[in-house]
Parts: structure tokens; sequence; C-alpha cells
């Protein structure tokens, strides 16, 4: 499968983020899925080979945590959102509305990304002035 290198680390991270939380080693990985190790070495280190992995090995990863091929190549996702059945509904619900009903969707989470991001900032903030004025005080 060719992948840009973006892509294979989205996947590399992705699938490390499983592991990690299932606690489970590339051996038992392999074991479960068929794959052999070296080659799940391979996905969750992808500068240690030139060739992207087969579309096969990627979809028996994905299955093995109950999940579809296109999960694993989502980037920047928490774990909650990698095991979550939510983005499927998203996507679903997308494709099923209107261009109208799309657009409304795309100014909806527009705008929450938005106001997440001004909430993070000013919790940041809250935290930096709540640790300078406890460094003071001492």
């Amino acid at each position: 499968m060719n992948m840009d290198r973006k892509t294979l680390n989205t996947l590399a991270q992705n699938i490390r983020m499983l592991m990690k939380h299932y606690q489970q080693s590339q051996e038992a990985l392999a074991k479960k899925t068929g794959i052999s190790q070296k080659t799940i070495c391979n996905m969750i280190n992808p500068g240690a080979t030139k060739k992207g992995p087969a579309i096969d090995n990627v979809t028996a990863i994905a299955k093995a945590y109950g999940l579809e091929t296109w999960h694993l190549l989502v980037p920047n996702q928490p774990i909650e959102t990698l095991l979550s059945k939510s983005i499927e509904k998203l996507i679903d619900n997308y494709t099923l509305v209107s261009n109208e009903g799309r657009q409304n969707l795309d100014r909806i989470s527009e705008r929450e990304v938005h106001y997440c991001s001004i909430e993070q900032k000013t919790i940041s903030k809250d935290e930096g002035s709540t640790i300078h004025k406890h460094t003071n005080s001492h």
C-alpha cells in the first residue's frame, strides 16, 4: 500500500496507542492477527522500511481491535475517539443529509473547535497565573 510519510506516521501512532491501551505486545498482536511480529514492528516504526504496509495487514489489525480500517488512518485522535463508534455515526449522518445540512454540520464543528481552543487557552492561562501566584507566595 502506497502511503505518504504523514499517513504512515498516523497509522503507526494509532497502532501503538491501541497496543498500549490494551497492554498488548507486538508478539501478542502478531498472534491475534496472523501477521508476523517483524511486519508489526515495521508498521509501528515506519522509518524501518521503505515499503508501506499491505492493506490486508492494516485491515487485520483494525479488525483485531473491532475497528474499520480507515479508523487507523485518522490523525490526531485520542484513544477514546479511536475506539468510539460515534465517528462512524457522524460520517454516516454527514453523508445522509443534504448539501445544506453538510454545510450546517461543517459550521457547527468549526465553531466547536474554535470555542474549545479558546476554552483551552483560558484554562492554560488560569493555570499559569495560579502557578505564578503560588510561586510568588513563597
